[in-house]
């Protein structure tokens, strides 16, 4: 079992064990916090880390895949948060390094409350505050979009394969629903949302390995 599933399965049992009944779902008033480390070559770890959550999925890996389209669209958007803070970074503060900021931080009012990415030369280090997550429906799928971020993250600064890479999650009110919830995500009436999103990342994605080139060479 990977640390990754060793974490996730600790968090679970932690509820089960000492949340509070409340309605039809169990959970507990106090926040939770997983450390995730990941030290050896970025692509398998990922890879695998991705697969181990969805092998473990209690409600199989169809379903596990199904939920991760249903939320891909609010880890994109998380996802160009960051990017859009780098690019105003650059223009609005160009004497500031991005290597080293603490300034790229994203919000939501998703359950994926807050990503505050803090890159430094020898390691990439993502804090995460999750407003609310059902540790066992929910939290696998949105782990697997954490790692998504953070692996986009990892190549648009350049890091190199041997760099450390440090994921802190704090969970505000985890809980377990008791009998489970269907919690698909309503369809986007609006058309044209989600394929801005889409070419606004696409663009970012050419934009920042520049920006980032740059720094560097200064």
């Amino acid at each position: 079992m990977s640390n990754l599933v060793n974490v996730l399965d600790k968090a679970q049992e932690y509820i089960l064990r000492n949340g509070i009944m409340t309605n039809k779902e169990k959970g507990i008033v106090e926040t939770l916090m997983l450390n995730l480390d990941f030290r050896t070559d970025k692509v398998e770890s990922f890879k695998n880390a991705f697969e181990e959550l969805k092998d473990s999925y209690k409600y199989g890996k169809k379903a596990f895949e199904k939920r991760f389209d249903e939320e891909n669209d609010h880890y994109k958007y998380l996802l160009y948060g960051i990017r859009a803070k780098i690019v105003f970074q650059k223009y609005y503060f160009p004497k500031e390094p991005i290597i080293g900021s603490r300034k790229l931080v994203a919000h939501s009012e998703d359950c994926i409350s807050l990503i505050h990415v803090i890159p430094r030369k020898e390691s990439l280090n993502v804090i995460v505050y999750m407003r609310s997550s059902d540790v066992i429906e929910l939290l696998p799928v949105d782990l697997a979009g954490i790692l998504y971020i953070t692996d986009q993250l990892y190549e648009d600064f350049l890091y190199k394969d041997d760099a450390k890479i440090n994921i802190k999650i704090i969970l505000g009110s985890a809980h377990i629903y008791k009998f489970g919830r269907n919690q698909n995500r309503e369809e986007i009436e609006d058309d044209v949302v989600v394929p801005l999103l889409e070419k606004d990342n696409e663009r970012l994605d050419k934009i920042i390995p520049k920006i980032m080139d740059k720094t560097k060479n200064r």
